[in-house]
């Protein structure tokens, strides 16, 4: 061990602070102000002010006493306020400033400032590029991509379930310890969650009295490339649920990502929300560095990479508005019918890319089961429901 950082002296509370003083909500938003961040621009006299509340040494940081003490969360905003005087109220309909845009990137700056001197620092430590992430903060894939990219990083592992949620394996790996057994299975696929055979699935619909086609495995891969590249949206539930934030190919809405109408399109009858905030793409592991700049396999979603040049015209819908992308690669090792879909796919559009983005309505969690799936396929505007084996249209 060679530093430890003791709560509440936390990288995590004080972006947590920020992202509820712009307006998105603490321990829930921060992914937005993330979003958010590239349309800001640098602003020395907010960095100056925000440097009064955090301070960035060498391998080193300090969060002002105020705000390091969550007791005194409303205090803490209240001071920040004081200072940059751009509030933002928690509502849907409160307008973003050009200024909380600027506040966003300065965050944002700020992190990846921090974290990669601490990075640095402890390579020159210990003469080490290998680097393993964990914690809610790990879930910042514009950092990652900044580590990613420096010098003192050749080998990255960010743990995919980095939130709450991943010390389950924490505790696992405990007990495992104290029984005398370490497992070192490299983490290839997170597909742990509940999962329903096509027997199960089929009494759901029955249930429902729903109209549905049951189709072989090659039948279905054909009829819902097919159908995305007709650019319908497809909701996908298939096999186990993915364990941690995202959605990986097993409870995904899926869309092509070859015109730039198409994300607006997700976010305005499926998802409902800021049309600003970007898709990620899924890709072919193989076929990735055709995409994008200097990839490698990435199954998690836990880092963002520069979107090619003569790629962005070709995956407008899932290329964010700094020329970045939050990609997942897969093989046919960690999930065959999603590698088969994209293959399809690629067969009949010539794009080995897909818009992925979690199969849930604003504010509710991923589905879980095929009644969640049913239920948010008629509750939204998804044009397709690919179940197990079985496909549903409305209409």
């Amino acid at each position: 061990r060679l530093k430890t950082f003791t709560y509440p002296n936390s990288l995590g509370l004080f972006y947590s602070v920020m992202t509820e003083y712009l307006g998105f909500g603490a321990y829930d938003g921060e992914y937005m102000v993330m979003g958010l961040a590239p349309y800001g621009k640098r602003n020395p006299e907010i960095l100056e002010i925000m440097s009064k509340f955090f301070e960035i040494g060498d391998g080193d940081y300090r969060v002002d006493l105020l705000l390091r003490n969550p007791v005194f969360f409303d205090q803490a905003i209240e001071e920040v306020d004081r200072w940059l005087h751009a509030r933002r109220e928690r509502s849907e309909s409160a307008p973003i400033t050009e200024k909380q845009k600027d506040i966003a990137w300065a965050l944002q700056h700020m992190l990846e400032e921090t974290v990669l001197r601490l990075v640095a620092r402890n390579h020159e430590a210990t003469g080490s590029k290998n680097l393993c992430l964990a914690g809610g903060v790990a879930l910042n894939c514009k950092m990652n991509k900044r580590l990613v990219e420096s010098e003192f990083v050749e080998n990255i592992f960010v743990q995919p379930a980095s939130g709450d949620d991943g010390l389950a394996i924490g505790t696992a790996q405990v007990s495992h310890r104290k029984r005398g057994v370490l497992p070192r299975e490299r983490l290839d696929h997170v597909y742990f969650g509940p999962g329903y055979t096509n027997d199960e699935i089929r009494e759901r619909l029955e249930k429902f009295k729903l109209h549905y086609e049951t189709l072989s495995d090659s039948e279905l891969i054909e009829k819902t490339a097919r159908l995305l590249a007709d650019d319908k949206l497809v909701g996908w539930f298939q096999g186990r649920m993915e364990f941690g934030p995202r959605a990986l190919g097993n409870r995904s809405i899926l869309a092509s990502p070859m015109k730039p109408e198409m994300k607006d399109l997700v976010n305005d009858i499926v998802k409902r929300r800021d049309g600003w905030r970007p898709f990620a793409p899924v890709v072919m592991e193989e076929k990735a560095s055709e995409y994008f700049v200097n990839a490698f396999p990435s199954p998690f979603m836990t880092i963002t990479f520069d979107v090619r040049p003569e790629a962005r015209a070709k995956i407008p819908a899932v290329t964010h508005v700094d020329g970045t992308a939050r990609i997942q690669t897969v093989n046919a090792r960690q999930n065959r019918r999603y590698y088969d879909l994209l293959a399809e796919f690629e067969r009949l559009t010539g794009c080995a890319v897909l818009l992925n983005t979690s199969f849930n309505l604003k504010g509710e969690p991923i589905v879980n089961t095929p009644e969640d799936a049913i239920v948010d396929f008629f509750r939204s505007g998804l044009d397709v429901l690919a179940i197990g084996n079985f496909l549903l249209h409305k209409g």
